[in-house]
């Protein structure tokens, strides 16, 4: 899924569950640092607080490059901007669930959108207050690798389920506040 126009050769990545081409850096960016983290999860490397906050700025960046990545290839689509500055988890799986489905059913979705406002929350509290244990951040781990090959593997169909409108889709237009 090369975008001709927005070609960065240092932007590849191959998606790990098929054959097609990622040209994001967000993309890239979340693939490295899964590398690592993946590391953590299996204890290879000592937890520390701060790879919570790292996990969910992976997770963060596989859904902003996920954006991109439709982006550059569908040019009938519009990104609104705006969603590249926000840091809530469940407004990212909105707008991406608006071009790839995020989930098969409506209370899955559900589910999700409220785990990933308590991620975002406890993110927040991760940088500033907060410390975090190992089984906070397998928990979220956890979540991000199960999301993570679900919306790869819908990504390397080449339309997506639903024909790009979720009937679970519960807003047609996010207001981020910027």
């Amino acid at each position: 899924m090369i975008s001709e126009n927005n070609y960065k050769k240092e932007h590849v990545v191959q998606n790990p569950f098929g054959k097609k081409i990622f040209d994001s850096g967000l993309i890239l960016h979340a693939e490295e640092s899964y590398k690592v983290l993946k590391k953590v999860y299996h204890k290879d490397i000592p937890f520390i607080s701060d790879y919570y906050s790292m996990m969910v700025n992976t997770f963060e960046r596989m859904y902003k490059g996920i954006l991109e990545e439709y982006a550059n290839n569908n040019p009938k689509y519009h990104l609104n901007e705006s969603v590249m500055y926000t840091h809530h988890l469940d407004l990212l799986a909105k707008t991406v669930d608006k071009v790839i489905p995020v989930m098969s059913n409506r209370n899955q979705y559900r589910t999700l959108l409220n785990s990933l406002s308590d991620i975002s929350i406890g993110y927040t509290k991760s940088r500033y207050s907060d410390f975090y244990e190992y089984e906070d951040f397998a928990s979220v781990y956890r979540l991000f690798e199960k999301q993570r090959k679900y919306l790869y593997s819908n990504m390397e169909k080449d339309k997506p389920k639903n024909n790009n409108k979720p009937k679970y889709r519960e807003m047609d237009d996010i207001d981020f506040g910027y």
